[in-house]
């Protein structure tokens, strides 16, 4: 399965009752996704004590499966069901132990400091100073995980589950300013028309944009993307191009979002991330619209909760006006994912789309 994990800080600040005092948490949302579908939605409080240590003041936990809420495990709140916990030391060194979750039987995290002079291949080249800790889970799991300067979580294996999870691209770190090059434009509304040719069977059309797409990569790619992104955007080509030589529409369509979304990373590094979000709603509209046309009722859901966790870190940045008219469709779109009602949702995904116009 391919991981895919957003973080980003909200525009809110949560304030919780600990010890008879009112600790103000800031808000840190943790997204993760299986081959693009929504697979975890995560609130994370988190607060700076005088001494520089970061503590852990509990989460709020959303587990989907096949687009679908499962369960809320791993929910807890400092004050209420237990401890804050020490989730990143003012000054570790090796062999330090602390635990970002204490309430045994319930959540619970111990770390152990390995080293903290590692070394890790980042987005832009080698950065040095990272530190390495081990983590043990509740259930028993060991979890190795790097923490890099200016990014924080940098890198996260399970070796048990073969599961590795590392930084593709963090800002304002790997910003590079400037406008948004042509080239990334025009991967951008190639991949737009393929995929309004694929629904439309216009294999000649379909061609002529995937040379267009391949050419526009080309050229950017020399300007130096950070591997992980560029490895992805060569992926997510060698798909579409796969999908598009079977003439598949369905999939071709689907192959096309998927390489829609890898280009809003490479807009990432020259655009402000509440755009780049705009970008992606719209993307994830395209794909309601795919999976209701395929009667996938718990993709259609999946991709509701997609939009609103977007919303969530976005809503801030677009005018009233704006922001009414989005939240309206967006009210209307999760009314007919949850009555299954098909063409409604087609028709309310459009209607996003175009709201998301006026920002």
């Amino acid at each position: 399965m391919a991981l895919r994990h957003e973080i980003t800080l909200l525009p809110e600040i949560k304030t919780i009752e600990w010890e008879g005092q009112q600790v103000d948490t800031v808000v840190s949302q943790f997204t993760a996704y299986g081959d693009g579908r929504v697979l975890e939605v995560a609130r994370d409080f988190l607060a700076q004590a005088d001494d520089g240590s970061v503590w852990y003041f509990g989460e709020d936990v959303e587990n989907y499966v096949d687009g679908v809420l499962d369960n809320t495990d791993g929910t807890w709140l400092a004050g209420k069901d237990g401890p804050p916990g020490m989730i990143a030391p003012a000054d570790p060194h090796v062999g330090d132990v602390y635990r970002s979750e204490n309430i045994p039987g319930f959540v619970f995290e111990e770390v152990t400091v390995r080293s903290i002079t590692e070394t890790v291949d980042g987005p832009q080249g080698p950065i040095s100073g990272a530190m390495l800790v081990e983590e043990l889970l509740m259930d028993g799991v060991v979890e190795d995980k790097i923490f890099a300067p200016g990014y924080g979580e940098f890198m996260a294996k399970v070796v048990s589950e073969d599961e590795l999870v590392t930084v593709s691209i963090g800002v304002p770190l790997d910003a590079v300013g400037g406008p948004v090059p042509a080239e990334v434009d025009q991967l951008a509304t190639a991949g737009a028309d393929l995929f309004v040719a694929a629904g439309a069977a216009d294999w000649a059309a379909v061609t002529a944009l995937l040379d267009s797409l391949n050419t526009a990569w080309a050229s950017y790619r020399e300007t130096g993307v950070p591997p992980l992104t560029a490895d992805g955007m060569d992926v997510a080509l060698e798909v579409l191009a796969a999908a598009a030589g079977g003439e598949d529409a369905p999939a071709t369509q689907q192959a096309a979002n998927d390489l829609a979304y890898v280009v809003t990373d490479l807009r990432l590094r020259h655009e402000e991330p509440a755009a780049v979000d705009v970008d992606r709603m719209d993307i994830v509209a395209r794909q309601i619209m795919v999976d209701a046309a395929a009667d996938d009722e718990a993709f259609v859901l999946g991709d509701v909760r997609h939009l609103d966790a977007l919303w969530a870190r976005t809503f801030q940045n677009v005018d009233g006006s704006a922001a009414s008219s989005i939240e309206g469709q967006l009210a209307d779109l999760r009314v007919a994912a949850e009555s299954g009602d098909y063409p409604a949702a087609i028709a309310g995904a459009e209607a996003l789309r175009q709201a998301l116009d006026g920002p």
